[in-house]
Parts: structure tokens; C-alpha cells; sequence
């Protein structure tokens, strides 16, 4: 490509360069018809170049707005504020390996189909129900990689989202809005049938009649599998990907084959998997994606490192960039999960601040219910939660058998003791 050329004309040692097509196709449906029907097209260059152990970066939308030359001036500037450092590369030569999933739509006419049909049955079912957002889209991607070490890499894919914001009303008395977000390779469900898209639909009908809390316990949560990511990506994100990895301040750092979890625990980060929606052929850094196992019965098998960070620290590098999450099921049902709480909540929404480095967390339990003596008692209003999530780990009392697909994710329901819960 043109711009691996020039930036090895202005001296580069290495380049590569991505771009990457998309295309996407949104209905949007708050009041039950169809509103607004629109396709946005976006192409994005990416070029890193290796000029004597620098590196620099640019990111282009489209084609560089002042022609090459000036995209080069501003990837030459870029290494020339970095400092030089060993660990940065690019992706070796390999020979082509086709992974590509395909793209078969959008079909406009299904999509509108599924959309009648799933506000009319949803409003049959849940007749105080109202929609604050909801879109149906469609989106392909297409990626195409090419770098000095002769490495020419494609891939293709393409998926539907359903995204909603949603309350309801009943009694005189409004829910707290919730959402939800799922994807899909086709059409072929009903939209109902999405995730856990009809038990939220639900809940929001039952959060209309939400009771505040007057006392502070300390207790059991069970949280549901929308609301799992609010505290594992602490886990993924902050603990185990490049930042604190390579700064030393992730308190996994030296955990590697150790136990961090309760036994049970088992993650894997599975971009090939033919059960989720979404999914990647290639990491950020060019290479061929592979399954990961991240936790397995509960002991720390692996980061998430780019190439960079695994060449700074000496770390193995996975080839994997983290997301399609998937945790193993459990021995226990939902309902023995409830049964075995004493007292506590189950959660199905957390608004809080970021945890600081050590885990700790402080925010507010939303669309969430009452347990006690090992039953849902009622819902509850604007209850806090603390804790610390590595501790959470530790202290899993149960995972479910049952687990709910997103398309994003696999995940089940999973049982926390050691919170501590405060009414108002």
C-alpha cells in the first residue's frame, strides 16, 4: 500500500498499516413503527511505522486531509516525540490463513418484520412498558492489514444489534430505566428470545413498586449475567491487560499460575467461538486471534498482553485481545443460588465510580430485589453496595448452571458473600 511505501521512503525501518470498512444499518423504533432508516459508511487508516526504535502512530479518517505527504509530516512527528524503545515491533510474515465469517446481510424487510413483531408482542406481555431507546441495526466490518515484513491479512464480518433503554409504568409509579444490548449473526429468533431480553422486560414491570431499604448489612449478592461485566472488567481491563501489567501495579502481577478465584471459577476469552455473535480474526497487533483460557478452576493461567507489553515484560504473548468472555457453568441452579442467601441482593444493575487499584468499589444497586431467608422478597430503590472485587472472587458461594448469551458474552449468574448493603 501507498503508505507503507512512503513511510519507508522517509526512513522507516518497519510500517504497517490497517484499514478497516465499515458499514452500518440502524432502525430506530421507540414508538413501535419505524422512525428513521439510516446507513453511515466509515473508513479508517491506521499506520505505525518503526523509524530507529521509535514509534510512531496516526490514525486517518478516510484519506488524510492534506494528501501523503502531510500524513507522513504527522507519523514522522509522532516518532519523533516518542522515545526509543526495544519492545516495539510489528507482526511477522505468515503465510495467509482465511478465518473470515460471513456477511450475509442487511435484509432490511426481516429486521422491520422482527421489528413489529417484537414491540407488539412485548407490549402485549408488559403493557406499561416504554421505550426510551430502541434501534435495530446491522453492521459489517471489514479489515484489511499489510506491513513491511510481507504479512497480508484480511478479515470480514458482520452482525445485528438490538439496542434498548427502557421503564415502565404502572400504578401511578415509574420504574427505573434499564437496558439492554445483544447481537445476533441473523435473524432467525425472535427478537423476545434475545439474552435475557424477556426476564428484564419483566423486572422492569416489578421495579414499579421498588421499596427502599432502611438498614446496613453485610451479606450475599447474586449477580445476574447483564451486570457481571460492571465488576470483572476490573479483572480483564485494569488487572490483567498492558497498563498495570507492564507498571507493575496490578495486583496479579506476580499471580500467574496461582489460585485468585474460588475453584469454580472457569474464563476464557473465545473470539473463534461459533456460539457468540461477535467475534475477531485479528488482534490489534496483526496477528492470527486464538482462543485464551484466562481462569481455570480459579487459578490465573494468563494476561492479556499486546505484543508490546509481552516484549517489556517477558510475559508470554497470547495473541488474543480480551472480550467474548465466556465463564463455565456452575453445579447450582438460579433457584438454589436463592435459596442458599440468608440475606442480601440480587443485582441486576450497578451505578458506580470506577474501583480504585486495589478493587474496592461503592455504588448503587438498580433494578435489583430483596433476598431473604432464601427468598426474592421484593425490589429495592437506590440501595449501596460495597466491597472489593478480587475478594469477590474468593468469596463465589455458587455460579449457575443456567448462563445467558448476549452474543458478546456467555455468562451465568454468580453468587458473592462479604458485601456490604445500605439502605437509606
Amino acid at each position: 500500500m501507498e503508505y507503507l511505501t512512503a513511510a519507508q521512503l522517509k526512513g522507516a525501518q518497519k510500517a504497517q498499516c490497517l484499514v478497516v470498512e465499515t458499514e452500518k444499518h440502524i432502525m430506530n423504533f421507540e414508538t413501535g413503527s419505524v422512525s428513521m432508516f439510516r446507513t453511515s459508511r466509515d473508513l479508517d487508516v491506521r499506520v505505525t511505522a518503526l523509524f530507529d526504535g521509535r514509534r510512531g502512530d496516526i490514525s486517518l479518517n478516510g484519506s488524510a486531509a492534506g494528501g501523503l505527504d502531510a500524513a507522513m509530516a504527522e507519523l514522522e512527528a509522532s516518532a519523533a516525540s516518542a522515545e526509543a524503545d526495544p519492545a516495539w515491533d510489528i507482526a511477522p510474515f505468515r503465510p495467509p490463513e482465511q478465518r473470515e465469517r460471513a456477511v450475509p446481510g442487511p435484509a432490511p424487510e426481516t429486521m422491520h418484520a422482527r421489528i413489529k413483531e417484537f414491540y407488539t408482542e412485548a407490549k402485549r406481555l408488559y403493557p406499561g412498558l416504554n421505550f426510551l431507546l430502541a434501534w435495530l441495526s446491522f453492521t459489517s466490518e471489514i479489515k484489511c492489514l499489510r506491513n513491511s515484513n510481507g504479512l497480508a491479512a484480511e478479515s470480514a464480518c458482520g452482525v445485528y444489534e438490538l439496542a434498548l433503554v427502557f421503564c415502565t409504568k404502572a400504578a401511578g409509579k415509574t420504574s427505573t430505566f434499564n437496558h439492554f444490548v445483544g447481537s445476533s449473526k441473523d435473524l432467525g429468533r425472535p427478537l423476545l428470545d434475545w439474552g435475557g431480553l424477556d426476564r428484564l422486560l419483566r423486572e422492569s414491570g416489578e421495579h414499579a413498586a421498588a421499596r427502599s431499604l432502611s438498614e446496613k448489612f453485610v451479606g450475599e449478592i447474586v449477580v445476574s449475567p447483564e451486570c457481571l461485566w460492571d465488576f470483572f472488567r476490573y479483572i480483564f481491563n485494569d488487572c490483567l491487560k498492558d497498563g498495570r501489567v507492564i507498571s507493575g501495579t496490578s495486583i496479579y502481577r506476580d499471580k500467574l499460575d496461582c489460585p485468585i478465584a474460588h475453584r469454580e471459577l472457569s474464563v476464557r476469552s473465545l473470539p473463534s467461538s461459533p456460539e457468540l455473535a461477535t467475534g475477531y480474526s485479528l488482534t490489534k497487533d496483526g496477528f492470527m486471534a486464538r482462543d485464551l483460557t484466562l481462569i481455570e478452576n480459579g487459578v490465573l493461567k494468563s494476561f492479556i498482553l499486546s505484543s508490546y507489553a509481552a516484549g517489556k515484560t517477558g510475559l508470554p504473548y497470547v495473541s488474543n485481545d480480551g472480550e467474548c468472555y465466556v465463564i463455565e457453568p456452575g453445579r447450582k441452579s438460579f433457584s438454589e443460588l436463592i435459596r442458599n442467601v440468608e440475606r442480601g441482593l440480587l443485582v441486576t444493575r450497578f451505578s458506580g465510580a470506577e474501583p480504585n487499584e486495589k478493587g474496592d468499589f461503592s455504588g448503587i444497586a438498580k433494578n435489583s430485589f430483596y433476598i431473604e431467608g432464601g427468598k426474592i422478597l421484593f425490589p429495592v430503590s437506590e440501595t449501596m453496595i460495597s466491597g472489593n472485587i478480587p475478594r469477590m472472587l474468593q468469596e463465589i458461594s455458587g455460579i449457575s448452571k443456567e448462563r445467558v448469551n448476549s452474543g458478546y458474552s456467555i455468562y451465568p449468574w454468580i453468587a458473592c458473600a462479604g458485601i456490604t448493603v445500605s439502605g437509606k
